[in-house]
């Protein structure tokens, strides 16, 4: 019964999409007014024309745009209540899981950093977002390396496509040389971190190969030391064995000896038809 709802919906909103509506383009400074307007869809104000309207606004954006929408949207209703109405206006997610703690130390600490990870699908998209978006609540004061950030899915199950992240100017894509075994290694330059740094994300779009559900996963290593940081500030990554999740190769980061590292890493699945 489930599944057939969700078919009916997916044919219900592409009907209404094939019909030209006076939706305007949407850019980035309308990013908030849409996120706006779909979080309050209730039984009262849903119609054909509006939400033929916001699917036309939603298919409007670039994947960049979307990817920021779509993190603004989880971020600003962080107890996920209104999440149900973003397939109302054509997209697929899986609700977001929040990276776990493994390691406390001393300097910037893992409680200071939340990490959320998820996997989204506009309808007509070929591929998912498996997006992972966090935010620093402290300025690292001791800093080393920049930080890492691996994501992991199975890849006898989705086929690298492409990637993004949301600023230059925060992260950067550090190694796609895992990408077609499952693994992509994305640098976080955390000595920019203050409370004033707004959500952040990295990640990679993924076409499905199979049916069934697809692992997927995310991992932050922070990097610190108390002593004079001498080692490179971009490392290496070597690429072997298992990763995260089955169907991943696993990624080592090669930091120096004198930094002083804590994770933090959770595991999510979509599953795909």
């Amino acid at each position: 019964m489930k599944k057939t709802a969700t078919l009916m919906l997916a044919t219900f909103l592409l009907f209404f999409m094939s019909f030209p509506v006076s939706a305007e383009i949407i850019s980035k400074n309308n990013l908030p007014e849409l996120v706006d307007e779909i979080s309050k869809l209730d039984s009262q104000n849903i119609n054909n024309e509006n939400i033929a309207d916001l699917s036309q606004k939603v298919n409007s954006l670039t994947d960049k745009e979307f990817d920021d929408f779509i993190v603004a949207y989880l971020t600003g209703d962080k107890e996920f209540t209104k999440i149900d109405n973003l397939l109302k206006v054509g997209i697929i997610i899986q609700p977001p899981k929040k990276a776990d703690e493994k390691i406390i130390t001393q300097g910037f600490e893992a409680r200071d950093l939340n990490i959320y990870v998820t996997a989204t699908k506009r309808i007509g998209d070929p591929f998912y977002r498996l997006l992972a978006y966090y935010k620093p609540s402290a300025a690292e004061q001791f800093p080393a390396s920049y930080d890492s950030i691996t994501l992991s899915w199975d890849s006898s199950k989705g086929d690298f496509y492409s990637y993004n992240t949301s600023n230059s100017n925060y992260n950067s894509l550090k190694s796609p040389a895992g990408a077609y075994n499952g693994t992509l290694v994305f640098n976080s330059y955390d000595y920019r971190y203050s409370i004033l740094t707004p959500e952040q994300y990295v990640a990679a779009y993924v076409t499905p190969i199979a049916s069934g559900y697809l692992d997927f996963a995310v991992e932050y290593q922070h990097s610190f030391t108390n002593f004079t940081f001498s080692g490179t500030l971009d490392p290496s990554v070597t690429f072997s064995g298992l990763g995260i999740v089955k169907g991943s190769i696993g990624a080592k980061i090669n930091w120096a000896p004198q930094e002083t590292i804590w994770y933090k890493s959770d595991i999510n699945a979509v599953n795909l038809p």
